[in-house]
């Protein structure tokens, strides 16, 4: 086990070499505004922007064009769409994203207005829409270009209270159920059935692995992140890691690119990537609000406020945290990047 130290100097080395290497490079490539890490959703603005450069000298750009505020949104792992609700009337829309220059904004016909939580999937094929006062959950399939509202499954009949949601790309949902005594994973369909997967501590995060029927779930009580490797076999919750590997109070996991790493994030900023060889724990000055794949590699968000800095977690070949340098809340109305 490493324990890596993460001190500020990336944040003066991004504000200096950043205008350098734009000076120096080619007229096309400037009108490109060059590299982009991705897209994160700025909860303080509410707005999407774009995160410009590469991890660790990087930069947030203007506020894409929706022609309408949003509260909260989901963006797409493949960057290419999101799932937001509209500030005003609490509406679900659709966000397609073909450029920074070329955005499409729908409302998801079918969809209930308001939303407390929004779960994509690891291809962005499918979403999960979370309402707490009717306690239901919508699965959104078709991304990225034809959404439809594929099913609305009740959790009343679910024992304790949603904790955690995760869904995959053909729609299936695992569900976090908590109260104070314990903790159950469920697997549900959008025809309405379900299944009992695992019965733990307190579920506080749960993730699906892409490409597989396996799963990962933290467990913020037992302070463990476990492996289902089969969920619709009946595999059994194996831990992977535990407070010795550095997990302590886990607000989220996420999965790497490639798969071959469990990526969690805990309340007091402990940031933990769990492989089968050898294990990382990155200590980030940060009170993480989860983990939000901001590429279709395995770059994560860790915050949600531009007027801070943004933390990012680059779970490459070599994991390390990164961040872009705090910006000023953007004024309404910014201009469209291009």
């Amino acid at each position: 086990m490493r324990i890596l130290f993460w001190f500020c100097v990336q944040a003066a080395t991004a504000a200096l070499l950043s205008p350098l290497c734009e000076a120096a490079q080619p007229v096309a490539v400037q009108q490109m505004r060059g590299p982009l890490v991705g897209l994160f959703f700025d909860a303080e603005a509410g707005a999407v922007r774009p995160i410009r450069g590469i991890p660790g000298a990087s930069t947030l750009g203007k506020p894409l064009e929706l022609g309408t505020a949003v509260s909260r949104a989901a963006i797409s792992p493949q960057q290419d769409s999101a799932l937001a609700v509209t500030a005003g009337d609490s509406a679900v829309i659709h966000i397609r994203i073909a450029a920074l220059d070329s955005v499409s904004v729908n409302p998801i016909e079918g969809a209930a207005p308001g939303a407390d939580l929004i779960a994509l999937s690891p291809e962005g094929k499918a979403a999960a829409v979370y309402r707490r006062d009717s306690n239901t959950v919508q699965i959104v399939t078709g991304l990225p270009d034809a959404p439809t509202v594929a099913g609305t499954i009740d959790l009343s009949g679910q024992p304790g209270s949603l904790t955690a949601l995760a869904v995959r790309d053909d729609g299936a949902l695992l569900g976090g159920f908590s109260d104070q005594e314990s903790g159950l994973v469920v697997l549900m369909r959008p025809e309405g059935s379900a299944q009992l997967v695992a019965a733990l501590g307190h579920v506080a995060a749960v993730s699906w692995l892409a490409g597989s029927g396996g799963a990962l779930v933290a467990d913020d009580r037992e302070n463990k992140v476990h492996l289902i490797r089969d969920v619709e076999g009946g595999a059994a919750a194996a831990p992977i890691a535990s407070e010795s590997e550095g997990i302590s109070r886990p607000v989220a996991v996420e999965a790497s690119a490639d798969g071959r790493r469990a990526l969690v994030a805990g309340a007091g900023g402990m940031i933990t990537a769990v492989d089968l060889a050898d294990g990382i724990s990155l200590v980030c000055p940060c009170r993480p609000a989860g983990l939000v794949r901001v590429n279709t590699e395995s770059v994560f968000a860790l915050t949600d406020r531009a007027s801070d800095p943004i933390w990012l977690l680059d779970a490459g070949s070599e994991p390390r945290l990164v961040f872009v340098p705090a910006d000023p809340r953007p004024e309404p109305g910014a201009e469209v990047q291009r």
